[in-house]
């Protein structure tokens, strides 16, 4: 005879993919709704698409779509990107990402440091191939970008100080109240990379592939040059972890954890009226707290993962050495 299903036994039944599906075809449907109304909100699209329409007169880098609050947006992505939205444009696999925004390269080294060459090979391909349409189509501005342009912040930002750039070169800018963040960022930056590369490769060997993913994605966005504020979506599935985390284990810390990540979150949307503002650039005091919390969250999160995983490494060596005694005894 089997026995009726529990309302536990029912919950865990849910396919967590269709829960994610339906959460991003809302997410999806309410962002075009209030788009439709207010005209804001998708501003990199804009930018994209002006990209494709100036190609078409031959001034691809002199594309500029301008936003209801005023912002002038420059297109500042590869040539391929605009040629992706071109009419006769035709959309490849997902390992082109990185010619059309060069931020997930970061994941060509997480492949590598895992021991996953072909699939390494295969992202390294694909976006070598992107470059060379790239220059098939538009040789001069592929030269123009790929020979330096690309390096350029002034083609992203006026100044890399504003509190929506959310990577370590804007909070050492912040922090020095100097656009030109100098050594000081490639050491920081380079001390950060080892590290979360290190705590991405170390939770993939310790079979946990989502919090890998999540530790080089933060460690991608910190050490990037220019990281917009709507480049961290990662808190998505980051607090989605910690959620599950906590309700399988009933980890109050992690229940606690997650709604400070959460408010701490819904406190730098007031970051959007920044620009507008005036009030993007200069900060002192609690201010520069305030103005680098997705810095500060993500330094946080990858030193507390470093932390849990010697913690758990630690209890299971103690367990071993445990059993060993056991055993001998």
């Amino acid at each position: 005879m089997t026995a009726a299903p529990t309302p536990d036994t029912q919950r865990s039944s849910t396919d967590p993919r269709l829960l994610a599906t339906i959460v991003a075809v809302a997410a999806g449907a309410a962002a075009a709704a209030l788009h439709h109304v207010t005209g804001m909100f998708w501003g990199d699209l804009g930018a994209y698409r002006a990209g494709a329409v100036a190609a078409g007169a031959g001034e691809l880098y002199q594309a500029v779509h301008h936003t209801p609050d005023g912002t002038a947006l420059g297109f500042t992505y590869p040539p391929f990107a605009a040629l992706l939205l071109r009419p006769f444009a035709v959309a490849g696999h997902l390992h082109i990402v990185a010619g059309i925004k060069l931020t997930p390269l970061i994941f060509v080294g997480y492949l590598v440091l895992t021991g996953r060459w072909r699939a390494a090979g295969i992202a390294v391909a694909a976006f070598a191939a992107t470059i060379g349409l790239g220059f098939a189509w538009r040789p001069a501005d592929s030269a123009r970008f790929w020979s330096g342009g690309l390096l350029d912040t002034t083609r992203v930002t006026g100044d890399p100080r504003t509190i929506l750039n959310q990577s370590l070169s804007g909070a050492v800018t912040r922090i020095a109240d100097d656009p030109q963040p100098g050594l000081a960022w490639l050491i920081v930056a380079a001390l950060a990379g080892a590290a979360g590369m290190a705590v991405a490769v170390a939770y993939h060997r310790a079979g946990d592939e989502l919090a890998a993913v999540l530790a080089c994605a933060a460690t991608g966005l910190l050490i990037s040059p220019v990281s917009w504020h709507h480049h961290w979506v990662w808190w998505v599935p980051a607090l989605l972890l910690l959620a599950r985390h906590a309700r399988e284990h009933r980890d109050r810390g992690a229940t606690i954890t997650a709604m400070v990540v959460w408010v701490t979150l819904v406190a730098s949307t007031s970051w959007v009226l920044a620009s507008p503002g005036g009030w993007d650039l200069r900060f002192t005091g609690l201010g520069l707290v305030y103005s680098n919390l997705y810095v500060l969250l993500a330094l946080t999160g990858l030193g507390a993962a470093a932390w849990r995983l010697y913690r758990d490494r630690s209890a299971a060596a103690d367990d071993r050495r445990y059993a060993v005694a056991r055993v001998h005894s």
